[in-house]
């Protein structure tokens, strides 16, 4: 799914910027992988989403301190700092979730002008758009 003058991994970094709606985390990922490399979602494994998040949120982890804050934070005793994973996981830890939900939060924080190329629009033909990117889209029109 490379699209010319966007970055080929936009739609992880609007996942993680709320330009989607969220449901079901692991589902979500599925379909948003499986439109990137084109495979059929249920064929995606967590294995697969966690692999492809941290290749992307690498880049992002710069400086030692970062990393080590990144690690940190995937204890169980930092999932408050997921509030959505404590949500989906309920007080059963999964340390695969965790690197997800980490990953998501440093794309999340990444400034578009830190990531290589644009990022382009969201598409519902992969999520539902979330409520505050409808808006954004209202208030542009």
């Amino acid at each position: 799914m490379k699209t010319e003058g966007f970055n080929s991994e936009r739609h992880f970094y609007l996942y993680a910027k709320n330009h989607y709606k969220k449901t079901d985390t692991l589902e979500d990922l599925k379909k948003i992988l499986g439109v990137w490399c084109g495979v059929d979602p249920e064929h995606i494994t967590k294995t697969d989403i966690v692999r492809k998040l941290l290749s992307i949120a690498h880049p992002h982890l710069k400086s030692e301190s970062k990393f080590l804050d990144f690690i940190k934070y995937l204890e169980p005793d930092y999932l408050w700092a997921f509030p959505m994973y404590i949500k989906e996981a309920g007080s059963e830890y999964d340390f695969q979730r965790a690197v997800i939900h980490g990953c998501l939060s440093i794309l999340a924080l990444t400034r578009v002008d830190e990531i290589d190329g644009s990022l382009g629009e969201a598409d519902s033909n992969i999520l539902p758009f979330s409520r505050e990117h409808i808006e954004n889209l209202e208030e542009k029109s």
